[in-house]
């Protein structure tokens, strides 16, 4: 009769999931084929309200919610997922006062407009000062583009940048131009990203949509 030994199964999510039997090659005596999914290691005694799951290398205990009912941000949802609910902000019990939608909505739009403005930041250096400063400097460079006779008191900025941003006055004016005009496009888009998640916060119906707007990829 060809020997066996039990091994035990895991399904996708490396919870146990019962016995199964490997068999004895018959050309190698003491080699054992193990069945796809399975382990040789036994899984501890399972106590309620966990089970055992594989870490790669053993057998864990872990909490089993699957099929409760908990509630995120207010709204009641299934668990479909090993672990401890609470680690992922779920609650067992249902909050003791639903959340405003429109106070939810005013603060999420809040955090769109300070993202939208930290990711400008990439991009240019804040301050009304500076804008100032970015807006004069667009006015020299095109004036000097316009007629190179203009001298450092007429140009200030641009003169003050020769040897930084370029090597000549016009090498400088011509390189604000194009920066300026790069930037035109790129605060298009976020402008765009930024009325885009604010309308869709408005058009939100649940908890979980609106929140979603405070998560978005500006790079995207």
């Amino acid at each position: 009769m060809m020997a066996t030994k039990t091994v035990y199964q895991r399904d996708a999510d490396g919870v146990y999931a019962g016995a199964a039997c490997a068999y004895e090659s018959p050309l190698e005596p003491g080699v054992f084929h193990i069945p796809a999914g399975c382990v040789e290691i036994e899984p501890p005694a399972v106590v309620a309200g966990k089970v055992a799951v594989w870490s790669g290398d053993a057998w864990m205990l872990m909490a089993d919610h699957r099929g409760e009912i908990w509630y995120l941000n207010g709204e009641a949802v299934t668990i479909d997922f090993v672990g401890d609910p609470m680690e992922r902000d779920y609650n067992a019990t249902r909050p003791s006062s639903p959340i405003n939608l429109e106070n939810l909505r005013a603060a999420v739009k809040a955090s769109v407009d300070a993202a939208a403005e930290a990711y400008r930041l990439t991009y240019i250096t804040g301050g009304s000062g500076q804008a100032m400063a970015y807006q004069q400097k667009l006015e020299e460079a095109k004036a000097y583009l316009a007629d190179p006779s203009l001298t450092a008191a007429e140009c200030p900025h641009i003169f003050a940048e020769i040897g930084i941003t370029g090597e000549t006055a016009d090498a400088v004016a011509q390189v604000v131009v194009a920066m300026h005009a790069a930037w035109q496009i790129k605060s298009a888009e976020i402008e765009h990203k930024r009325l885009a998640a604010k309308a869709a916060i408005d058009a939100a119906e649940t908890i979980a949509a609106i929140n979603l707007m405070a998560k978005m990829d500006w790079d995207a």
